[in-house]
């Protein structure tokens, strides 16, 4: 409940609130509506790493931004396909309002995404030689594809619609839900980000980082080398009280994100010897500050809890 997370999911449901509620009271409809969107947007910004990369205020504000534009436009294509199946001159407005809105959210949509865009991948080789890229320009094909479409309504059906041409509604409404299966590609896409590294992250030095545990039965220092791509070996030395080697019939180290956004995960060590035990190649999935807990099974009816937190990399 402490996390970033928590805190992001209760303003998730907080703005799902504020929409349920615009649904059900017509004359504040407009005020609950927008608030609803701003929480979201305040929600996607707190939790996160691209929210506090580069400049971190600014970053913030630019992934709000962002979510707030994707928003609105991709939030409005269900309500026009379905007012489009009886297009009379309340929804002709509607259309119209939309219409003259949207550019402005494009606008703020591109140039959050391309800030956000270029602190993360810093360089356009890095579009063709990391996954991060390769996927960031699947997403932005998807969405340029779903742009065309939404121009070529506003420039050219729009008009035919609110004008009354027989069957330009049916067209608009075709054209709304191509763009919506393109969205809904690039929702899916954008996902996979969460098991690939941005550049940022990948061009972060490596750095040997330690941390020494203890409490009044054992201590252990454990010893990280992190590479560039994010993935580390590890060395654990465990001790007595009184600086003697412990060997153990079971130990477990388990990090997390000390913010609550990574869940805890086991790095599998192997015994190289008494007290001594390692784990290599383990890819850690964000350059986070870590909680490490050691689990350190003494006899049957004996268990020691070491914990600290460090961090594996430091930006240059």
């Amino acid at each position: 409940m402490q996390s970033s997370l928590a805190r992001s999911v209760a303003l998730v449901s907080v703005s799902l609130g504020l929409a349920l509620a615009a649904q059900m009271n017509m004359t504040a409809r407009g005020a609950l509506s927008s608030l609803s969107l701003a929480t979201l947007g305040l929600a996607f910004a707190l939790t996160g790493h691209a929210s506090g990369a580069g400049v971190r205020w600014l970053s913030f504000i630019a992934v709000a931004a962002h979510v707030w534009a994707v928003c609105f436009w991709i939030g409005a294509l269900p309500g026009l396909w379905k007012l489009l199946v009886h297009c009379g001159p309340e929804q002709k407005r509607a259309l119209c309002r939309f219409s003259s809105a949207i550019p402005y959210s494009v606008a703020v949509m591109t140039i959050a995404g391309g800030y956000l865009a270029y602190i993360q991948v810093e360089s356009s080789g890095a579009l063709i030689d990391t996954d991060y890229g390769n996927i960031l320009l699947v997403k932005l094909t998807l969405v340029a594809l779903a742009l065309g479409l939404g121009a070529w309504n506003r420039i050219f059906l729009t008009r035919q619609v609110v004008g009354g041409h027989p069957s330009a509604a049916g067209k608009m409404k075709i054209v709304i839900a191509i763009e919506i299966a393109l969205i809904v590609g690039a929702l899916a896409v954008t996902s996979l980000w969460r098991f690939t590294p941005p550049p940022r992250a990948l061009a972060l030095r490596p750095v040997l980082a330690s941390i020494h545990l203890h409490d009044p039965a054992a201590m252990a220092t454990l010893s990280f080398a992190t590479k560039p791509n994010l993935s580390f070996n590890v060395d654990l030395s465990l001790q007595t009280a009184d600086f003697n080697s412990l060997d153990t019939r079971e130990i477990r180290l388990r990090m997390s994100g000390a913010d609550g956004s990574v869940a805890a995960f086991e790095v599998p060590l192997k015994r190289l010897s008494a007290g001594r035990w390692a784990a290599r190649d383990v890819q850690a999935p964000c350059d986070c500050q870590w909680a490490v807990r050691v689990d350190v099974l003494a006899s049957d009816f004996d268990m020691i809890v070491l914990e600290g937190q460090l961090k594996l990399i430091s930006s240059k």
